[in-house]
């Protein structure tokens, strides 16, 4: 079973001092647990977990634009979870690495055709020119 979601990384590495915050992530859950840290910070106080939002009325939100970042937000988990959709109409076994670089694609702005169309390296760039 795969699992993707927002939440709050508040382990002790990911927390700010200065700015009382910690990081919005993604986390992916197929066998293994990974992470995409998200550019988005807020505090504990900050953040509706069951909704996977931002709070308007918290004091670390107050000078972010919070409906925004919610709704980009909800693009990236959207994005995310479309490409776990393609990879599993592919019908074959992938494992958490196969599905985080199908999410970093996504989340990158290209498009899964032109990634894998492009060379990615001289010897691709050789062939691909010829």
């Amino acid at each position: 079973m795969t699992k993707i979601s927002l939440t709050l990384d508040t382990r002790k590495a990911s927390y700010n001092k200065e700015t009382d915050t910690y990081p919005i992530v993604m986390r992916v859950y197929h066998e293994k647990p990974r992470m995409i840290r998200l550019p988005y910070r807020t505090s504990i106080a900050g953040w509706h977990a069951s909704e996977c939002r931002l709070l308007k009325s918290a004091k670390a939100n107050r000078n972010q634009s919070c409906n925004r970042i919610n709704l980009e937000l909800n693009k990236k988990l959207l994005m995310a979870r479309d490409a776990l959709s393609d990879l599993l109409k592919e019908m074959r076994p992938f494992d958490v690495d196969e599905l985080m670089h199908y999410i970093n694609i996504r989340l990158s702005g290209v498009s899964k055709d032109l990634y894998y169309n492009t060379p990615h390296n001289l010897d691709q760039l050789g062939e691909f020119l010829s």
